[in-house]
């Protein structure tokens, strides 16, 4: 299949998340469809990007969009114990917990499987926190694989295991 042209987007009410399905873990696609992201969106508790279509007829007669994918950010700590090894440093006096982005959600439509989404919503998910951290002040990306398909995508794109090494059905990473 080919790659489609996309562009990111705040969530807002012009975002037609009814029919979201990601295919995956249920958590995600309920958090879209039942409008937790757009609640949470509001509440300033976290910043959620949808991809939808670039093209001039995306827009449905209703004036919504369809939701294409999603990731939601959210601005965090982490304990410095959890980093690897190699990644402590002690001789700088590390703090008890660095900040991070953390990446709490991301998810593609199962329409758009293999076309690319993923990869995209990721470069999207990585330029946000690349323009956050410039200013709040952040160490890295944090998130948690949730599936064997996005652990792989996210060992590809250089993201440190924190558990191990092997997928376990719930991986934090960095």
């Amino acid at each position: 299949m080919e790659e489609i042209d996309l562009v990111l987007e705040r969530l807002t009410e012009l975002h037609d998340t009814r029919n979201f399905d990601c295919g995956g873990p249920t958590v995600l696609s309920e958090s879209m469809r039942a409008g937790y992201c757009l609640r949470d969106e509001k509440l300033d508790r976290l910043r959620t990007y949808v991809a939808v279509k670039a093209t001039e007829d995306a827009r449905k007669a209703d004036g919504t969009k369809d939701v294409v994918g999603f990731f939601s950010l959210v601005a965090g700590t982490m304990p410095t114990d959890d980093l690897p090894e190699e990644a402590r440093d002690a001789s700088y006096g590390m703090p008890l917990s660095l900040g991070v982005i953390f990446l709490d959600m991301l998810a593609r439509h199962i329409a758009y499987e293999g076309r690319g989404v993923g990869t995209f919503l990721l470069l999207g998910a990585i330029q946000c926190a690349v323009e956050a951290s410039s200013i709040v002040g952040a160490a890295g990306i944090f998130l948690v694989a949730a599936s064997d398909r996005a652990y792989r995508l996210y060992k590809e794109w250089s993201f440190i295991d924190l558990d191990g090494g092997e997928y376990t059905g719930y991986n934090r990473m960095l």
